[in-house]
C-alpha cells in the first residue's frame, strides 16, 4: 500500500528475535510514519498510541482487532480472554474503548518482581482481562480474525460452563 502511494520500493522487513525492523532511508516515507502513524524512531513499547482517525469512531474497533490478533491473548482451555503490554496507555485505551461498550473487564499491573520465570522485563506490564460473561458482547464487536485465536472463541462460545460459572446464586426475599 505504501510502495503504491509514494511510488518507492520499500526495503524487506527483517526478523531480529520476537521483533521486525523496516529500514528506509527516504524523507517522504519518514513523514508519513511520524505524521500519520505517530512513530519515533527508536523504542516504542511507551509511545504507540490510538491514531487520532480511529479514534472514536466506526473504526476503531478494527485497530483493536489488529492489536488483539497480534499481541492479545486467549488462552485455549481456560476462561481467559486478554491483553498485556507495558504501554499502559495504550490498554486503558482498550479498557476504556471496551467499557463505552458495555463490556466489564479488570485491570492490573504486573511488577516485574512478580513475574513468571521465563519472561525477563524491567518494566511493569498492564494486563487487562476481559470477563468470560462478556465473550459473546467482545466476538460482536472485535473479536478475532487470527484463525487459531478465532477458533478458540468460538470454542469458549459454544461451551455453556464459559457463563454458568459466573453466575452468582440469589435467593428470592
Amino acid at each position: 500500500i505504501i510502495e503504491k502511494q509514494v511510488n518507492k520500493t520499500i526495503p524487506n522487513i527483517r526478523q531480529r528475535g520476537n521483533r521486525y525492523v523496516l529500514g528506509f532511508r527516504n524523507e517522504l516515507l519518514e513523514n508519513i510514519f511520524k505524521t500519520k502513524f505517530y512513530f519515533k524512531p527508536g523504542p516504542k513499547s511507551n509511545t504507540l498510541k490510538i491514531p487520532k482517525f480511529y479514534k472514536n469512531t466506526d473504526l476503531e474497533k478494527y485497530y483493536w482487532l489488529g492489536l488483539m490478533d497480534g499481541d492479545g491473548i486467549i488462552a485455549q482451555n481456560s476462561r481467559k480472554i486478554a491483553l498485556e503490554m507495558c504501554n499502559k496507555q495504550l490498554v486503558t485505551d482498550f479498557q476504556s474503548f471496551l467499557k463505552r461498550n458495555n463490556i466489564i473487564t479488570k485491570l492490573k499491573e504486573i511488577k516485574p518482581e512478580d513475574r513468571k520465570k521465563g519472561y525477563y522485563s524491567k518494566k511493569s506490564s498492564f494486563l487487562i482481562i476481559i470477563k468470560s460473561s462478556f465473550y459473546d458482547q467482545y466476538a460482536n464487536l472485535v473479536g478475532f480474525s487470527h484463525p487459531r485465536k478465532q477458533a478458540w472463541l468460538i470454542k469458549h462460545l459454544n461451551n455453556r460452563n464459559t457463563y454458568t460459572k459466573n453466575n452468582i446464586n440469589i435467593k428470592p426475599f
